[in-house]
């Protein structure tokens, strides 16, 4: 913190009123304070609690990563992804790496404990952990400590103080998978560190040609358009599909929906096709598994937990409470329903359409989603 107020003092001028400055100064302030508010938030919400939690184990997996990097000679490739849908847009990226005839070490890392808890032992991975917050000591202390070749953030994954110290430390560092509108935060006044510190990436590697468009208009050249690598993930699991006989047994003749990242707005509405559509099956793959919502769907709607599905089973609505099995399940599917977009955005349509089932959702929030 103190470095940023020398900068100010030492050239009052040219630096205390910009915007960018301010709003350096406003998060470096942010992310001082950031962890208590995490503690005090955690009291009143599940969800805080939890990332609070990651947090915590953040601090025990930099210890991890310094035992583990000490005793690693070849290249190393940072790789950072939110959760797991931008691992899924990673991976190509790592597959391609890993298939070189002198791969370099993956450090895979995640905010979300959803990304990492299902991708904490993905094979491809030389080692996986939590990213500590965006801070000042914090990050610098973790590029220190993993000394990358190279560093590549996926989708909206712009940390300023990771990106100022992999700048300063001359690593190249790329952002893949991009997609912005105007809209985006970045571009607001508020933004505007946040905004400038993309003119510090090596590449960015964006989906389309109107997000270049948008990074152009602010002056942000260091663009590619190289398209959604979603699209050679969700192709190459299509590919390698499981086998869920069981799932083809059951459904027999009748025609099958597949409802993938439900929430309840969603389940709300499809599960009263059940009764609208006497031959109709319907396999509902919630976005969160909780053993009492799910109890209660079985019950209100006589289903059976895929768990407990056997090939002469007799109910209409199968309700999958293991993860892992959806991007297969389509493969069965007559047509699907994708939720998320009654809520905080669509999930993931990709994956129904390599098979090439008609696709319904919501009709709110699914307008950020080019595909």
């Amino acid at each position: 913190m103190e470095q940023y107020v020398y900068e100010a003092l030492r050239s009052p001028f040219d630096t205390i009123w910009s915007l960018s400055f301010m709003s350096k100064i406003a998060y470096a302030l942010v992310t001082q304070i950031a962890p208590s508010l995490l503690k005090f938030g955690a009291i009143f919400s599940n969800k805080l609690a939890l990332f609070t939690k990651t947090q915590v184990k953040a601090n025990f997996d930099l210890q991890s990563l310094h035992s583990w990097r000490s005793s690693i000679r070849q290249k190393v490739c940072w790789i950072h992804c939110a959760s797991l849908g931008e691992f899924e847009q990673g991976r190509p990226v790592i597959e391609r790496l890993k298939a070189l005839a002198n791969p370099p070490k993956i450090v895979l890392t995640f905010f979300s404990s959803s990304g990492y808890e299902i991708r904490k032992n993905y094979p491809l991975a030389d080692w996986v952990g939590y990213l500590p917050l965006d801070h000042p000591t914090h990050s610098k202390t973790f590029i220190d400590v993993l000394q990358p070749s190279v560093a590549i953030f996926v989708k909206y994954e712009f940390w300023p103080f990771y990106i100022e110290h992999l700048a300063l430390s001359k690593i190249p560092f790329y952002a893949i998978s991009v997609l912005m509108r105007k809209e985006h935060f970045i571009f607001k006044c508020y933004g505007t560190y946040f905004r400038n510190s993309l003119h510090k990436f090596t590449n960015i590697f964006v989906q389309n040609k109107s997000s270049q468009d948008v990074l152009k208009q602010f002056n942000i050249k260091n663009t590619i358009v190289a398209g959604d690598t979603r699209f050679d993930t969700v192709i190459k699991n299509r590919d390698t599909a499981k086998d869920l006989s069981i799932i083809k047994t059951w459904v027999g003749t009748s025609p099958l929906l597949i409802a993938g990242s439900t929430w309840p707005e969603d389940e709300a509405l499809i599960l009263r096709l059940l009764i609208k559509f006497p031959s109709l099956k319907i396999i509902l793959v919630p976005h969160e598994i909780h053993n009492e919502a799910l109890l209660k769907i079985k019950a209100e709607h006589k289903g059976v937990f895929f768990s407990a599905l056997n090939a002469e089973a007799s109910e209409r609505l199968v309700i999958v409470n293991q993860i892992g099995l959806l991007s297969s399940l389509y493969k069965y599917g007559t047509v699907a329903y994708i939720g998320g977009a009654f809520g905080k955005g669509l999930h993931n349509t990709l994956e129904a359409a390599t098979f090439g089932l008609p696709i319904f959702f919501g009709n709110k929030a699914y307008q950020k989603f080019q595909e």
